[in-house]
């Protein structure tokens, strides 16, 4: 009879014993997946630092070992492997190819969102990246977007790093310099951030290192107050202490400050002896593909010292040279390119040689008029960042006073308790009852700090938004308005003048006179092409959700923002217009509804896109349905219909209107991107 237990005991020993063996076989699978994801993460950054060690020795093989890099931190699905290789190759292709660099850069941007990293140091090196090839691109306003990112990052805390801090403020201190305007306020700005590094260096131990960077910051500085002696000499203490550790790149824009440094000076001799260690690295072919940009600026640098000397035929062959190699590799158009022009023109006009004196002549007028246009855009830029960073200043400080005044409101009635509870300590009971009535008192004075702080907090962020927004129109307005104007007027002037006047040349005077009207048109497209960056970085549905909530804030009416579906990305034209088209539907109900509510939705459907706007103020008289002139109805029902579009406006006196607006996706002007 005892069989049947000792066979139920047997089996259940051995079921127990299965379980605990499956119980460590996976566990120890599990152990030896995670040690080989470790070796694996290990021999990544092995591969990190080999390709930095030879950076300068072996380009070809450091950016080698960084693909490899790449593919291996693919192949174990390595998030933060795939967004720090792709960093280091953007930087590899810093001084050969900029436009790589901000591929690869926008690409590290979208990966680290994908993978939820949250490393702010990391994100920061994108940010970096993204910065400083946006400005070699010539594009200032993408480039503020990347760098005051970085800013916010070190003045919220998130990266506390003295040495980081010291670079940011060296890479700020050279994008103003590059923005080339205003010298009372650059000089100001450099100034600031010189004294916001010489702070960060007492944080730091090893001050070594650091106070040499500092070094190249101060030369930057006296370089932006035009005291040029005082920045070589900082360039070159910079130079002496970090010869042996600097990188390629660092050392070739000290060397180019130095010799720019001389040239404004006219001491051409000088320059050369700086701008030649540079230009001695075209004689190693290793060299020709990974720093190609940052050589072809120097020796047209260079070009400008021989120029100086009366060397003409040396300028015009180096000039000559570098302008093929930047065609070649497709380097940005600078100032240092259309200058080249400029010298080999004058060049050739000191040999004699005056037909493609005239040629080189013509050419840097005809790039310095193209680039003339983008300036108009890179002085609203220019302008907005101003404003942004004066308006930022503006309500830190009231912050700052307001928090002070209120700690200090505090302070005084803690003192002025303590007096009283001293004066008071004979009356037991009433001491009691009043030193818990102060307590209470207290927690709450404390808690409307704590909550006027974070007040003051959202109050800064909305007026800079509402900053930006206000000025670009602003802006936007006056070149349409003003300059635009003035534009009409002269060439109804000139047009009289055509017609009052015998002229001896009227092929000229009529050509004149076309491209004056085409500055007037291309002026006007520019005023309505100015696009805030929130389009371009975060789409049509996050732009249009900050435009609403702006235009609530700023006035008294209740704006709703709904999406419906899932949000799909659509191609940038039709973004754009939809864009427009929603700021104009809710600037016409601020100025005719007189409306309290407002709503705004976008519906996302698989066969479209509908978009709807409805208020709750006077209704729509009938006259205004079909106004006409810049971005009327009139307008926007050509522009919908142009692309197969519908819209319905229903309106109701005293009810409020609806506007109703639906898109297909059948059309070919609407592209669905993700």
């Amino acid at each position: 009879m005892r069989c049947p237990y000792i066979k139920r005991e047997f089996l259940l020993i051995t079921c127990l014993q299965l379980l605990l063996t499956l119980f460590c076989s996976n566990l120890f699978a599990q152990n030896k997946s995670n040690a080989q994801f470790a070796a694996d993460t290990v021999a990544i950054q092995k591969l990190w630092n080999e390709s930095h060690d030879i950076r300068n020795s072996q380009p070809e093989r450091s950016l080698a070992l960084l693909n490899e890099a790449l593919q291996k931190s693919k192949e174990i699905n390595y998030g933060n492997g795939i967004v720090n290789t792709l960093i280091n190759i953007g930087a590899w292709f810093s001084g050969a190819n900029i436009d790589t660099v901000i591929e690869q850069g926008n690409l590290a941007l979208t990966l680290y969102a994908r993978y939820n990293l949250s490393n702010p140091k990391l994100k920061a090196d994108i940010h970096i990246l993204l910065a400083e090839a946006y400005d070699e691109k010539g594009k200032k306003d993408s480039s503020a977007y990347f760098y005051y990112l970085l800013n916010d990052e070190i003045t919220s805390g998130n990266i506390n790093s003295p040495e980081f801090e010291i670079d940011i403020y060296i890479k700020l201190t050279a994008f103003w310099l590059n923005m080339d305007y205003d010298f009372a306020h650059m000089e100001y700005t450099a100034h600031q951030y010189v004294e916001k590094a010489k702070l960060a260096v007492r944080r730091v131990q090893d001050t070594t290192n650091v106070i040499a960077n500092l070094y190249f910051l101060q030369g930057l500085y006296y370089y932006a107050a035009k005291q040029y002696e005082m920045s070589r000499n900082y360039f070159k203490q910079y130079l002496v202490t970090q010869d042996k550790v600097i990188s390629i790149p660092r050392k070739i824009s000290t060397l180019l400050n130095i010799s720019e440094a001389y040239l404004i000076e006219n001491k051409p001799a000088e320059a050369l002896e700086y701008l030649n260690r540079v230009t001695d690295m075209d004689k190693n072919p290793k060299y020709h593909e990974s720093y190609a940009f940052y050589l072809i600026i120097a020796n047209l640098i260079k070009a400008k010292a021989l120029f100086q000397q009366n060397k003409y035929a040396q300028t015009i062959t180096l000039v000559n040279e570098n302008l093929k190699r930047a065609e070649e590799t497709g380097s940005p158009i600078r100032n240092e390119i259309i200058d080249a022009h400029k010298i080999v023109s004058e060049s050739y006009k000191a040999l004699g040689e005056y037909e493609k004196a005239y040629q080189h002549a013509d050419l840097y007028l005809a790039l310095h008029d193209s680039i003339m246009k983008k300036d108009k855009l890179d002085m609203v830029n220019q302008l907005e960042i101003r404003y942004r960073l004066s308006e930022k200043d503006k309500e830190l400080a009231k912050q700052k006073l307001a928090i002070e005044e209120t700690r200090n409101k505090v302070h005084k009635r803690n003192l002025l308790l303590g007096c009283i509870s001293i004066a008071a300590i004979f009356l037991t009971v009433m001491f009691f009852l009043w030193r818990k009535n102060s307590l209470h008192k207290q927690k709450l004075q404390e808690e409307k700090i704590n909550s006027f702080d974070q007040q003051m907090e959202i109050t800064r962020l909305n007026a800079t938004i509402n900053g930006e927004e206000r000025e670009r129109i602003r802006i936007a307005q006056e070149l349409h308005d003003g300059i635009g104007g003035l534009l009409a007027i002269s060439t109804i002037n000139f047009e009289q003048v055509k017609s009052d006047l015998y002229l001896e040349n009227e092929n000229n005077f009529s050509e004149g006179l076309k491209l004056l009207k085409e500055a007037s048109v291309e002026l006007r497209k520019t005023a309505h092409n100015i696009m805030p960056e929130i389009l371009l970085q975060k789409g049509l549905v996050e732009a249009a959700k900050s435009f609403c909530e702006r235009m609530a804030g700023n006035n008294s009416i209740n704006i709703s923002f709904q999406t419906v579906g899932s949000i799909k990305k659509f191609n940038k034209e039709f973004e754009l217009l939809l864009y427009r088209i929603t700021q104009e539907l809710l600037h016409n109900i601020l100025k005719h509804s007189k409306a309290t509510e407002a709503l705004v939705q976008f519906c996302f459907q698989e066969e479209g896109l509908d978009l709807t706007v409805e208020d709750n103020g006077i209704g729509m008289p009938a006259e205004r349905r079909s106004s006409s002139g810049g971005m009327g109805l009139q307008s926007i029902q050509d522009r919908i219909k142009a692309i197969n579009g519908h819209m319905e406006i229903k309106s109701t006196p005293d009810q409020g209107t609806g506007i109703y607006i639906e898109f297909l996706r059948k059309d070919a002007f609407i592209e669905v991107i993700s």
